[in-house]
């Protein structure tokens, strides 16, 4: 399987930030996975990108991004490319439905990963 990764400049594109905004992140290392990557951006740290890229907009400081990073909290690129990417936005009640999962479970989970409770009524399939 010889898939090609993206470049820096799409990886920006679709996290929604500059590119010397994705560099800032790697050299303060909230992006760990790109540590000695070569000739594109790994699936998993264009992933960890998008995270950064949403809680900062969620209101998140860098500090604590990069404690989460540190400790382990931020994990979950490796577990977005099993997921499917689509586009469009559902209630909490209709991802509970979508995922066969109780709603007050979605809003600890949610919780868990240190998001507002409040963003469960607009929940994007990035979400």
């Amino acid at each position: 399987m010889n898939q090609q990764l993206p470049t820096i400049d799409e990886v920006a594109e679709r996290a929604g930030v500059s590119v010397s905004t994705l560099r800032r992140w790697v050299a303060g290392g909230l992006i760990p996975q790109l540590d000695g990557a070569r000739g594109g951006w790994p699936p998993a740290a264009a992933a960890q990108a998008r995270i950064v890229a949403r809680l900062r907009e969620r209101g998140h400081t860098i500090a604590q991004i990069r404690a989460a990073t540190e400790d382990g909290r931020l994990a979950f690129g490796y577990v977005e490319e099993l997921l499917p990417g689509q586009d469009g936005v559902a209630t909490a009640s209709e991802a509970a439905r979508a995922t066969g999962l109780e709603p007050a479970l979605l809003a600890r989970m949610w919780s868990s990963f240190g998001l507002p409770t409040g963003d469960l009524d607009s929940l994007s399939d990035e979400d």
